[in-house]
C-alpha cells in the first residue's frame, strides 16, 4: 500500500508539472489529458476533506423541512407535479452539499476549461461536463418548504414558478463532482492510470456519502408526506 501511494504521488507530481498551460500552448493531447487528471484529483481530494460536512449537509436539509414544514404535503397526489417536487427536495439537498466545495469546484473549472483535444471527443465531452457543472454551482438551493406550501393551497393542483424554474436550470445540469469522461479515460497511459486509481478510491468515499444521503432523502420525503 505504501509503495502504490508512493508511485501516485510521483505521477501527481509529473502532472501537477505538465500542467494546463503546457496544454494551452498546443502540447500533444496527452498533455492535456494529465492536466485534466490532476485537476480532477486536486478537486476529490478536496471535497474528501471536508467529507463529514459533506455527508451532513443533507441531514441540515431534513432537520430544516422538520422544523418549518412538517406534514406539508399530506394527502397530496402522486403525480408529474409530485415528482417536480421530489427533484426540489434532491436538489436542495445536492446544492447544499456542492456549496461546501464551491471553491475547489471554481477551480477545476478554471483549470480544466481552456484545455484542448484537437480532433476528439474528449473535447466536447468536457467542455459539456464544465458547463453543467458551472451552471449548477451557481444555484442557491431552493425554498421546498414554501414551495411545497404555495403547491398545497392550490389544492395540489398547480406548482409554483418558483419550483419550475429550478428544476429547469437544476434538472438538465445535474452532474457528479469529480466527473472523468469515457473517452479520456479510454486514452489514458500508465502513469495516467496510477492517478486514475487514486482519484477512484477517492471518489468511492464520495459515493459512500451520497448514498447515505438516500435515507435522508427518503425521511425527508415521509416528513413532507410527499410522494415521489
Amino acid at each position: 500500500m505504501r509503495a502504490r501511494g508512493t508511485i501516485a504521488a510521483a505521477a501527481a507530481a509529473v502532472l501537477l508539472a505538465a500542467g494546463p498551460s503546457a496544454a494551452r500552448a498546443g502540447q500533444p493531447t496527452g498533455v492535456a489529458t494529465a492536466a485534466y487528471l490532476n485537476a480532477d484529483y486536486t478537486l476529490v481530494r478536496a471535497l474528501n476533506a471536508r467529507l463529514g460536512a459533506y455527508e451532513a449537509a443533507p441531514r441540515h436539509v431534513l432537520a430544516g423541512i422538520r422544523a418549518d414544514c412538517p406534514l406539508a404535503a399530506a394527502h397530496s397526489p402522486q403525480d408529474p407535479q409530485s415528482t417536480e417536487l421530489s427533484n426540489e427536495v434532491i436538489g436542495a439537498m445536492v446544492l447544499t452539499a456542492d456549496r461546501l466545495g464551491t471553491g475547489p469546484i471554481d477551480a477545476f473549472v478554471r483549470a480544466v476549461s481552456p484545455l484542448r483535444w484537437p480532433g476528439s471527443p474528449i473535447g466536447r465531452a468536457v467542455s459539456g461536463y464544465v458547463r453543467k457543472l458551472s451552471a449548477m454551482i451557481r444555484l442557491a438551493p431552493p425554498p421546498v418548504c414554501t414551495d411545497v406550501r404555495a403547491w398545497a393551497q392550490t389544492g395540489f393542483t398547480t406548482l409554483p414558478a418558483s419550483t419550475v424554474s429550478f428544476n429547469e436550470r437544476f434538472v438538465p445540469n445535474w452532474v457528479a463532482v469529480g466527473e472523468q469522461p469515457a473517452a479520456l479515460v479510454a486514452r489514458e497511459t500508465g502513469p495516467e492510470r496510477t492517478l486514475t486509481s487514486r482519484i477512484n478510491v477517492l471518489e468511492e468515499d464520495l459515493a459512500e456519502a451520497e448514498a447515505k444521503a438516500v435515507e435522508t432523502y427518503t425521511a425527508i420525503m415521509n416528513t413532507l408526506e410527499l410522494l415521489p
